[in-house]
Order: C-alpha cells, then structure tokens, then sequence
C-alpha cells in the first residue's frame, strides 16, 4: 500500500529481536524515513484493553525510538509509547519503509 501511495518502490525489514527492530526503526528515523509497523493481530477480542491500548491488527507509524521505549502513531492524535522490552508482545519486528538507499543496519541480527 505505501507504493501505492507514494509511487516509490517499499520494502519490509525483518529483525529477529525486538531489540534489532528497534535499532533498526532508529535508524530509519535518523534517515528521515517512514517506519510503518503492524500490530500482532491475536491481542484478543476486538474492544479488549491491554496496557498499551494497541489495537489487533493496526497499522502504526514509529515516530520515535529512545530511552528504551518506542513512539506510536495511527493519525489519531494520541501517542502510543511501548517500552521495547514489550515490543514482541504487540508488534510484529518487521517494519514497511520506502526502499531509498539509506544507512539503515541490515537486520537479520
């Protein structure tokens, strides 16, 4: 979808920890790029509240990664902070960016 939307090639970067992603989400926002990720979609049943108030299956934009804890957005205007040692919880460790050469480590890690 994002190719979609911008005409620009995409890519999906997957990181076997959710300590790797989370560099790798940093390194995409110091590249001034998109970091779009997606949330586990068995957090249980629709409507269900878990501390994080992820919802199953939703999109999200990392807008920030720094002091242990990951910064989320899906447009409507409240932030969404994950520390990352619970980011495997809720998130899915693979990111959808646009796929401009950048100084991103390679994941796989």
């Amino acid at each position: 979808m994002l190719t979609q939307i911008t005409g620009e090639p995409a890519r999906v970067i997957t990181s076997r920890t959710a300590e790797r992603a989370a560099a790798v989400w940093r390194g995409l926002l110091a590249d001034h790029k998109i970091a779009l990720v997606q949330a586990k979609h068995d957090l249980g049943e629709a409507g269900t509240a878990n501390p994080y108030d992820v919802r199953a299956g939703e999109v999200y934009e990392v807008t920030a990664v720094r002091r242990g804890r990951i910064t989320l957005s899906n447009g409507t205007g409240r932030d969404l902070v994950i520390p990352v040692s619970k980011l495997g919880d809720y998130l899915y460790t693979s990111v959808t960016t646009l796929d401009a050469q950048s100084s991103v480590p390679h994941a796989g890690s």
